[in-house]
């Protein structure tokens, strides 16, 4: 009887331990050889290399109310928490056990799992476990002092556990858990800046901008506002690829950061003007050089083109401001002509143009047709010009035409009748001279072929009217005038057909 109840008294004394071991512990989503942390790694299911890129979550993190639930209804160890945003049963996760404490090693010095030294009790020497959710498990020893004065999130779990097991529980029989993370090197990375007793952000330069961008991102989640505040520093005085650009704006608009330099941060991404699209579209208006003019055509309207993969609100190009610079570049045209500069009115009537495909890719199309067909005074000025100024003009109005026969722009009949009227004597005049200063015979063709369809969409009274005109200039000129025959043609029969209804009726 006697021995049994010594057993039971072993028992007893050796359940008791084993509590008093507990660990306090945690999940984030979120990697040490720094002289304060002594590291002792162990691979559990090993997984496939851990992504340096892939970040975690922090407003998930105070938000878990799945993992609440578990721990209200006795599911889970009450001292456990799960990553952000995550549920998943401690009890499905691979565990390895930490080897016993380690004993006469200092803090500074790396240990290997066989070590039999001691660690001295006035460090506060606790394991930490980092477990990452591709099976991969990594055991550190840190000092608890120094984890949780840098970690206001570290400093809440330990609080927590003193209150759940008491003052009596050594610092050494302490046990820090972080679950499923999803970023172990960057965990490790933000442990060393923890730890790191020289400049932080030379620290933080040797590791580059990428890793830079996932130690702010958990340096945030855990509250470790010197840790933050470095990553800050580093990465506003270095320049960024487009790729970590975009993870920096993704880190933002997950997580609300309060320090000075987020605000010079995202003034290098989001300080741009409202009207920078104008202010772009002006520069290429004014711009001089020929070569270098058509290049930044191509540049710009690629940036502001409704299909572009850049943001363009509220930094884009508005319709008012769009229309002004049109207007603005006729009056130009017309000071030009004024003056008799053929380089100045072939500068403008490029520029014309080009706005004019800025209009329709806008949806705005319609809008410059009317402003086109409107131009009573450069109308003035084409019969007062010499040939050689004055065919510029029809450049211009062969662009409207190819767009409105191609159905790119969709205007009101009163709209495509008053273009028509307005300028297709002075292109079927100047076509002979387009053809020799431009040699842009695909060009020529498809305006030829457009322009007679775009006649084809007005009534037959109307379509009748403009045939006849191009009929006498034909001819007269011969090649030197657009070839309409085809659209022509469509009108005589659809003419024959008209008579032949009106003929029946009466």
């Amino acid at each position: 009887m006697a021995d049994s109840g010594h057993r039971r008294a072993r028992r007893r004394r050796r359940g008791k331990d084993q509590e008093m071991n507990r660990a306090w512990c945690c999940s984030l989503g979120v990697v040490l050889q720094s002289h304060e942390i002594l590291t002792r790694r162990h691979d559990c299911n090993p997984g496939p290399p851990v992504n340096p890129r892939k970040t975690v979550s922090a407003s998930s993190f105070q938000s878990s109310p799945s993992s609440s639930a578990k721990m209200s209804l006795g599911f889970m160890d009450p001292r456990r928490m799960l990553s952000p945003g995550r549920v998943s049963p401690i009890d499905s996760i691979s565990t390895v056990d930490p080897p016993p404490p380690t004993t006469g090693a200092p803090p500074g010095s790396l240990s290997s799992p066989s070590s039999s030294s001691a660690v001295e009790p006035c460090y506060g020497v606790s394991t930490l476990t980092l477990k990452g959710k591709d099976g991969r498990v990594l055991f550190v020893e840190v000092d608890q002092a120094v984890l949780c004065r840098e970690s206001k999130f570290f400093s809440a779990m330990a609080a927590a556990g003193d209150r759940r097991w008491g003052s009596e529980v050594s610092q050494r029989s302490r046990k820090i858990e972080v679950l499923e993370v999803d970023n172990v090197a960057a965990f490790k990375d933000v442990l060393e800046l923890m730890m790191c007793r020289e400049d932080r952000i030379k620290f933080i330069a040797k590791c580059g901008v990428s890793r830079a961008i996932d130690m702010l991102e958990v340096a945030a989640v855990i509250k470790f506002k010197e840790g933050v505040a470095s990553c800050l520093s580093y990465l506003e005085a270095v320049p960024w690829s487009e790729d970590e650009e975009h993870r920096i704006k993704v880190l933002f608009s997950r997580h609300v950061i309060n320090d000075p330099a987020v605000n010079d941060i995202l003034g290098r991404i989001f300080g741009q003007p409202p009207d920078l699209g104008a202010k772009l579209v002006r520069a290429v208006v004014h711009a001089k050089s020929g070569p270098n003019r058509k290049k930044m055509q191509a540049l710009v309207s690629g940036l502001v083109s409704s299909s572009s993969v850049y943001v363009k609100r509220p930094c884009g190009l508005t319709k008012a401001a769009l229309l002004e610079a049109c207007e603005l570049c006729m009056a130009s045209l017309a000071a030009e002509l004024r003056r008799g500069r053929a380089e100045g009115v072939s500068r403008e009537a490029e520029n014309l143009v080009w706005l004019f495909e800025l209009t329709v890719d806008q949806q705005l199309g319609e809008e410059f047709v009317e402003r086109w067909a409107g131009q009573e005074e450069l109308r003035r000025l084409w019969e007062a010009s010499s040939p050689m100024a004055r065919f510029e003009l029809s450049r211009v109005s062969g662009a409207v035409f190819c767009a409105i026969g191609a159905a790119r722009v969709r205007c009101s009949g009163g709209t495509r009748r008053a273009a028509l009227r307005a300028w297709l004597r002075p292109m079927v005049t100047d076509f002979g001279w387009m053809r020799r200063r431009r040699r842009a015979g695909g060009e020529l063709r498809a305006v030829e072929e457009c322009t007679g369809r775009a006649i084809l969409t007005l009534p037959l009274p109307e379509q009748e009217a403009l045939f006849m005109e191009w009929l006498g200039s034909y001819a007269e000129l011969g090649v030197e005038c657009p070839d309409l025959s085809g659209a022509f043609q469509v009108w005589w029969r659809r003419s024959l057909v008209a008579a032949e209804r009106r003929r029946a009726s009466q």
